[in-house]
This record gives structure tokens, C-alpha cells and sequence, in this order.
């Protein structure tokens, strides 16, 4: 039996309180709730409440209670909160003094609980049994008789009572819970009863959540817990709702689930913990997916080499990156190496590197690592393991999960984001057997390398890996053999394949080199810091130094795609932690900064076909204030020639080909990416933009074409229609025996304005073909909406019924299936609904009259043949076969209508 008067419960509740608010209230699991009956059902239980004495039986788990009523909570009669009333008997002057509640709770896992916490409302007095087991007593005497009445509980049951359980009174599995309500005397006015059982757990999270994995439509969330548990996620767009979850059910103390599918490039926040409890749901709890590779935004990316040493320095670089960064998104964190001094044992990875960075990078932040030397214990003898804290702690694309081809090792991998291709190498571990490294080229990672640059098609590839080629920091790469390996055997590779940058820790400064290329030889004969010149070894073949600041010698590098020897930068960033130390010879030569004595991280940013890179460091007098101290711009595919061929008032617009800033030359110095010009007149134009440093310059040469607009017609002509075979006579050919059969005549074809005065705005000549087409191109015409008109030797003017839209894409226009698709409806029908031009205006004054007639008879009298307007059927001679259409249009006045 557990006693505990209000004072003590009181004192508990508050230190309950301070414990649960330390650890979240969220690492609980609640197994009975409170209802409350203006809003929402409490828990389920059955009841009694018809005055009888249930004795002591009741209270266990064995009791048969199927009769017993069912309610939810809050529970009682004489208020107004409750879900459900219950029976007081017949007689309000003699009620029931005990009314009984039993409730079967399931604890699948009693030890992941250190306590319960239960609140309680009674009015008046109570008693809990927990598995027939006296828990709780109150305002009643211990083992109180069926018709005891209580002591008057002067809150009316309005006040929560709290207690602390220990676990022990419970078991794995079901529990009964059962309590007695007792009224202070029999005509007491009210009752009330609800109860709260809470399962409070000490689980702890002692590493991370951390980010492994991350891609377009998914991650893989890790952490570590104290106690082995069930591992829960949940997840959603908004913070605080999480309409997505998934456990994994088995026990353990590290945890990894993977959460898919989700949206590319989109914020989440989340949750972890087990199935019955919440560890860790802070606003912080969020990242962001990978964007698509067609991506068009900034993606932004931070490096760290050497940084776990648990140092002043590493906690002053973190803290100024946090700055610099500020609500800013992180697309991916590498590391570059040597991620937990000094052995690389669980526990420096424990206190160096998660317990450093846990709460404001690894939480958010995809993670992709590289291994260093003293993640292999600093030890040649451990370089063939692959169960080393480092390959233990960390989840990586071995199996081309995010692009690029499976390594099937977890030393080394690549991946994509957007249009960067990154590959993560492993400069200090050996593989075939423990007997080749990085460097050698008969190696399995040099073999699998090969194959992943030549698959590669991102516009971007960067490639990190611990040993630097060239440094004269902390270590020195004329000195050191690994070091030469790798620069006169190795890095031939990644040039001849057109990797942009390579970086590097190990040596504990910041160094950060031109474009080089070729800058090396081989293992027997090196080149040296001393062999260095900028002529020979620089893709520029100067001192160009990229800051891209405006000052001397400062242009950006600039280069197109492409898997070629286009030159490589090679920065060195081993001080997010450890720091110090120069070698003979310091800075080195193909270096244009170094800096042996600030920390800092690596920070890049890629934007289409842009890439910034900067070296983030501090103010040694205020360590939180982050230092720009180095930076340097690649743009690639730029300072193009562009020639464009457009159609006269076609819309044109000019873009420059970089992001950045603008200056487009005699363009009224605009200063924006694109700029529209105008088409309005024909002829050649040349336009150039620059960049604000003049380092950058396209140029567009324009061919503006006079504007084509073109016309499909299709018409007859009445003299020269035949109904047997529903086409024209071949008319030029019978007139001068030698044109194509397939051509009747030269038409001129006009296009007037729509509206009066319906001047001529274009004119064409076409020859008509005996099937009565025609194609109208008009040259240097604006598009727009027009009459047609079309005129011959002896036909009659006609028009279109209505303008129509011309433009660059042939209109079809067919006078012949309708007399009113003529102006006026003035054409003759030749056939069953076949239509033509009326034919007969021989001088071409739009009207067929006498007038037309002198000129007939004479070529008759004459016998004339040949090309002649005269020659109205088209049979190539004047006579009288022509005469029969002709004086039927006179006698009934055919002239020209149009507007």
C-alpha cells in the first residue's frame, strides 16, 4: 500500500515535473487519458453502479466484468463535464455510497518505462489497485468497507491529484487497473472520476539524430540511445505536424530508417524516438531534400577537414560558420578527413565530433565523409579494416543510391546533387588484400574511379579525399612519399577527366592553389615547389587568382564543360580543428593564398554554371564574427560568341550566359541578365554584355531577315476549269509549249489593310497550278489580319470575304467550296458545289463589258495564239470557243466587289 498525502504529492508532482521538462514531456507514453465532455472522450472503462458490495475479488486481473457496463471518462452525475452519467439508485435522499471502474492497459515493454505517472480527479474518496495491489488512497481509511462514506472532498473533484508509480507494481504485458469511488455521505449532490496513467522513460539520445544519405526523395536518419528501443520517425512540412511515420520494431541502441518517398528540394521537420515515446522534436529537427538535376537555384555546400580535436579553434570555426551560414539551407557537409582525433576511436567520435556538431549541423545537414589517417587509428596496420568507428558510424552511397557507379565499399563513393558530381576517396586505406592504395594505378579504387569519371555527365565535379598533392603546412608534399605518390601518380587522373576541384585536409592550415594543370611528372622524377612556373603549369598560363574582386590579376577562371584537361583548383582545408605548423619552403609556390595560423572551413556555392568558393574563418578578438580570408569564382561556358537569325519584328531577347552582374554595351547600359531588342528593321546587328569587372564578355551577332508571311490558296478560273477531271487547263504550256503542265498562270495576289481605306499593305506573284493552288509568301510584311485579293490577265478582281490572319505560318484559303468565300459571293459555280472566278475582264478595268470586246474579236479575226489575255478557255488560241462564257458575263454586268 502506497500513502502519500497532498504535500507529498504536491512536492513530487514538481520534481516529476522538472525531471519530465528536462528530458521532453514528449519521452512518455500515455496509457489512460482524461476526457473532457465539452470536447473530447477521455478513456474507455466499464463500471458498476447499483449499490452492491463487490468485496476484494473485483480488484484482479482474473475478475469476469463482461456485464459490467461501458462509459467513457470523465465519469459521474451532478456536473457538467462528464461523457458519462452514472446511476446514484432510486432514491436521491439514500444513494449509493461505491462505485467501481476496471481498466485492462497493455505496457508491451515495461522496461523502456522508469516510473507512471497518474493523475487523478475523485470526488470524494478513492482508492487505486493496480493488478489487485492497493497503488493510491484518498479522503478514505486504508481497506475501506463497500458502504464506508469518505471524506469530504471540498474541490468537488476539480483539483488533479498526482502520483509517482514505480514500475515495479506493473508488468510487460496486460494490467488491470481498478478503483473505487466513495461518496461522503448519501445525499451527496455530485460524483466525478477520471484518471491519466503517463509511462515516463530515461531513455536517452547520446548521439546525433545525423543525416546519411540524403537525396531527392529521401535520407536516412541515425542516432544512439542509452536503452535499446524500437526506432520511430515521424515527419511533415510544418513544424509540429508530422502526418508521416515509420518504426522499425527491432531492439536496439542504434538506430537507422530510412524515410521516403518525399518531395525533392522541400523542407521537412521530424521526430525521433520509439514507438511509444518522442525523444527529440525540435523546430531544429529539419532539412532539406536534394534538389532535381535540372535544378536552376544556388546550392549551397560546406567542408570540414580535421576538425574533430575537440579544440577552442573547432568550436570557434563552428560557431563562425553558424554565423555565416545564418538561416541559410545546406545542401551537403563533407569531411575531409581525420574526423576524430586521435585514434578514431567510438568515443573521440563521440566527444570530438557528434557532441560538437550535433545540435546545428548534423541534425539538418547531409552528411557525406571521407576518411583521414587518423580515422584508421593513425595506424598502417588498420588500413585494411573496414570496421572502424569511422565505416561503423557513417551511411554511405556505396551502392550508387544517389548516382554515380556502386563502389560496394564504404571508404569510398560518389553522388550528385543537382549538377555537381561528388566522389569521396580514401587517400590513407588499402584494398585488394590490404596491398594497394589510392595512388596506385593497378588498384581497385583507381580502377573503380575511372570507370565513375567516365560515366559522369554533371556539368560539375569536385573530389575530396585527406592527403593534399600540394602543401606546405603542417605536412610537406615535396617531403612526404604519400604525398609525391599521390601527385605524381594519382591526380593525372582527375585532370584528364575534367574534375574542377579537389580538397583536402590532413595538413592543418589553408592553402588554395591557381588552375594548374600538369603540374607533375612522375614518382621518380617529381616537380617540386621550386619546379613550379605559372607558364608551364597553370591552365592560364599566368598568376590569374580568381578572387574576382575587381583587383589585379583577379578575373575568374572561365572554361567550358567537358570531360578534358581544362585545369583543376586544389585547395587544402585542414584547420576546422586542428591547427598550426609550416614545412621548408612555406607558402608553396602554386599556392595563392595560404594561411597556416586562422582556422576556418571550406564553403562553396554552385548556381547553374557558377561556382564560388570561400574560406570561412574568424576574428580571433570576437570568434563568433566570421572572416571571408580567401575566395575565388569558376564560370564555365561562358564569353560566348552567340549568332542568331531572326524574322524581322519576330520578339528577341538577349541573355547573358553567367549569373552575376551585367553591363550590356551601347544597350543603354543595362544592367540586368537579359535584355529584349528590337526586330523592327532588317539588316545585321552586334550586341555585347560584360561582366562588372570586364572579365566576361558575349557578344550576339543578330541577322534580322525581312518578315515572311504566307498564304495557301486555292481558286479556279472559270474559261479555264474542266468539269471531266475537276482542274485547270494546262494554260501556260498550251500557250507557249513549253511551261510545266501542272502550271495555269501568273496571278498577282494582294493583301489590303482590313479596314478603309484598304490600302495595299503587301504584293506577290505565284503561278497558279491546275489544281488550283497557289503559295504566297510576302516578304518584309508585318503579321496581322488582311484582305486577299487576286487579280489575272482576264479574271475578275476578287477579294476574300472577310481579312484573315496572316502570319509566318501559312493560312489555307479555299475560294472553292462556297461562292461566299468571295466578297460579295461573286463567283460563278462551275460545277455541283465547285465555284470560280468569273473570267472575261480582258483590259483589267473590273468590269466584263463591251469594252473587253474589241480587243476579243480582233485577235479572232486575226487567228491569234500564244500568251494572250484574249485566250479565255486557255487552249493557246483566239477564237471563237472563247466567246462562250464571255458574253454571258456582259449580259449580266460581272464586275469586281470588294470593299
Amino acid at each position: 500500500m502506497v500513502e502519500i498525502n497532498d504535500m507529498k504529492l504536491e512536492k513530487i508532482f514538481f520534481v516529476l515535473f522538472l525531471f519530465v521538462s528536462h528530458f521532453v514531456i514528449a519521452q512518455s507514453q500515455t496509457f489512460i487519458s482524461f476526457g473532457n465532455g465539452t470536447t473530447t472522450l477521455g478513456s474507455q472503462w466499464k463500471y458498476l453502479a447499483d449499490g452492491s458490495n463487490q468485496g476484494t475479488l473485483w480488484r484482479n486481473s482474473s475478475f469476469v466484468d463482461t456485464l459490467w457496463p461501458i462509459g467513457n471518462s470523465e465519469f459521474g452525475y451532478g456536473e457538467t463535464d462528464q461523457n458519462t452519467t452514472i446511476s446514484f439508485g432510486p432514491d436521491s435522499n439514500n444513494k449509493y455510497i461505491t462505485t467501481y471502474f476496471r481498466k485492462t492497459i497493455s505496457i508491451p515493454n515495461l522496461s523502456v518505462f522508469s516510473s507512471m505517472v497518474m493523475n487523478i480527479k475523485r470526488d470524494d474518496g478513492i482508492v487505486v489497485y493496480v493488478n489487485g495491489v492497493q497503488v493510491f488512497i484518498d479522503n478514505l481509511t486504508a481497506n475501506p468497507a463497500y458502504n464506508l462514506t469518505a471524506t469530504l472532498a471540498s474541490d468537488d473533484g476539480n483539483t488533479v491529484l498526482n502520483a509517482v508509480l514505480p514500475t515495479s507494481f506493473f508488468a510487460t504485458g496486460d494490467n488491470v487497473i481498478a478503483v473505487e469511488i466513495h461518496q461522503n455521505s448519501i445525499t451527496s449532490s455530485d460524483i466525478t472520476f477520471d484518471m491519466e496513467l503517463i509511462g515516463t522513460s530515461e531513455t536517452n539520445i547520446t548521439r546525433g539524430p545525423y543525416l546519411q544519405l540524403g537525396s531527392t526523395d529521401g535520407v536516412t536518419i541515425r542516432w544512439r540511445t542509452d536503452v535499446a528501443t524500437d526506432s520511430k520517425v515521424t515527419w511533415g512540412t510544418t513544424f509540429g505536424i508530422y502526418p508521416d511515420s515509420i518504426v522499425n520494431s527491432s531492439l536496439t541502441t542504434e538506430h537507422s530508417v530510412r524515410i521516403s518517398p518525399l518531395l525533392a528540394d522541400t523542407k521537412y521537420y521530424y521526430t525521433v524516438g520509439s514507438s511509444i515515446y518522442t525523444l527529440q522534436s525540435d523546430i531544429s529537427n529539419n532539412f532539406i531534400t536534394l534538389p532535381p538535376e535540372n535544378t536552376n537555384r544556388k546550392m549551397c555546400f560546406i567542408g570540414l577537414g580535421d576538425c574533430g580535436n575537440n579544440s577552442t579553434n573547432q568550436i570557434n570555426v563552428r560557431n563562425s560558420l553558424i554565423n555565416y551560414i545564418g538561416s541559410n539551407d545546406i545542401d551537403a557537409m563533407l569531411l575531409f578527413g581525420d574526423n576524430a582525433y586521435n585514434t578514431g576511436t567510438d568515443v573521440e567520435y563521440q566527444n570530438n565530433f557528434f557532441n560538437i556538431y550535433k545540435d546545428n549541423f548534423l541534425k539538418k545537414y547531409k552528411l557525406y565523409p571521407a576518411p583521414g589517417n587518423h580515422d584508421y587509428g593513425n595506424s598502417s596496420s588498420n588500413t585494411g579494416s573496414r570496421t572502424m568507428p569511422y565505416h561503423l558510424n557513417f551511411t554511405v552511397p556505396q551502392a550508387g543510391e544517389l548516382g554515380g557507379v556502386p563502389s560496394g565499399v564504404a571508404n569510398y563513393y560518389s553522388y550528385n546533387i543537382g549538377n555537381v558530381h561528388f566522389v569521396s576517396l580514401d587517400s590513407y586505406g588499402r584494398d585488394d588484400a590490404n596491398t594497394t592504395k589510392m595512388y596506385d594505378m593497378n588498384g581497385a579504387q583507381v580502377a573503380w574511379l575511372l570507370a565513375d569519371l567516365e560515366a559522369n555527365t554533371k556539368k560539375w565535379t569536385v573530389v575530396y579525399f585527406h592527403h593534399p598533392p600540394y602543401t606546405k603546412t603542417s605536412h610537406d608534399s615535396d617531403a612526404e612519399l604519400d604525398l609525391v605518390a599521390i601527385r605524381e601518380r594519382f591526380i593525372r587522373v582527375l585532370e584528364q577527366k575534367g574534375v574542377d576541384l579537389v580538397l583536402c585536409g590532413h595538413s592543418h592550415g589553408y592553402e588554395r592553389s591557381y588552375l594548374l594543370k600538369g603540374y607533375y611528372n612522375n614518382f621518380n622524377a617529381p616537380l617540386f615547389d621550386s619546379d613550379f612556373n605559372p607558364t608551364l603549369h597553370t591552365a592560364t598560363g599566368t598568376l590569374q587568382n580568381a578572387t574576382y574582386n575587381g583587383s589585379s590579376n583577379s578575373c575568374a577562371y572561365t572554361y567550358n564543360s567537358g570531360k578534358y584537361n581544362h585545369g583543376t583548383v586544389y585547395a587544402v582545408s585542414g584547420s576546422a580543428g586542428a591547427l598550426g605548423g609550416t614545412s621548408a619552403g612555406y607558402p608553396h609556390n602554386c599556392m595563392h593564398y595560404s594561411n597556416s595560423t586562422n582556422g576556418g572551413a571550406f564553403y562553396f556555392e554552385v548556381e547553374d554554371n557558377r561556382l564560388d568558393a570561400k574560406f570561412i574563418s574568424y576574428d580571433t578578438a570576437a570568434p563568433t564574427v566570421p572572416i571571408v580570408r580567401d575566395q575565388f569564382t569558376i564560370f564555365k561556358d561562358v564569353n560566348k560568341v552567340n549568332n542568331i537569325t531572326v524574322i524581322q519584328n519576330s520578339p528577341l531577347t538577349l541573355t547573358a550566359s553567367w549569373n552575376g552582374t551585367y553591363n550590356w554595351i551601347a544597350n543603354g547600359n543595362a544592367t540586368t541578365k537579359s535584355i529584349a531588342v528590337s526586330t523592327a528593321n532588317a539588316g545585321l546587328f552586334a550586341y555585347q554584355v560584360k561582366d562588372e569587372y570586364n572579365c566576361i564578355t558575349d557578344t550576339f551577332n543578330v541577322t534580322i531577315l525581312p518578315q515572311t508571311v504566307a498564304v495557301s490558296t486555292k481558286f479556279f478560273i472559270e474559261g479555264y476549269y474542266n468539269v471531266a477531271t475537276n482542274t485547270m487547263r494546262s494554260v501556260k504550256n498550251n500557250q507557249d509549249g513549253s511551261s510545266p503542265l501542272t502550271d495555269v498562270e501568273d496571278v498577282i495576289i494582294e493583301l489590303h489593310h482590313a479596314s478603309a481605306p484598304y490600302e495595299i499593305v503587301a504584293t506577290t506573284t505565284g503561278t497558279l497550278q491546275t489544281d488550283g493552288t497557289l503559295e504566297a509568301s510576302f516578304n518584309n510584311t508585318p503579321t496581322g489580319s488582311y484582305y486577299i485579293a487576286i487579280k489575272s490577265s482576264n479574271l475578275v478582281q476578287t477579294w476574300s470575304a472577310a481579312p484573315q490572319a496572316i502570319s509566318t505560318t501559312p493560312l489555307t484559303y479555299d475560294f472553292t467550296t462556297t461562292a461566299s468565300k468571295a466578297y460579295g459571293n461573286n463567283m460563278k459555280e462551275v460545277a455541283a458545289d465547285v465555284w470560280a472566278f468569273y473570267s472575261g475582264d480582258i483590259n483589267q478595268d473590273d468590269a466584263i463589258d463591251n469594252s473587253d470586246s474589241d480587243t476579243l474579236f480582233t485577235d479572232i479575226e486575226n487567228s491569234n495564239y500564244g500568251v494572250l489575255a484574249t485566250d479565255l478557255n486557255g487552249d493557246g488560241a483566239v477564237d471563237n470557243s472563247d466567246t462562250d462564257a464571255f458574253f454571258n458575263n456582259v449580259e449580266n454586268s460581272i464586275y469586281s466587289n470588294h470593299p
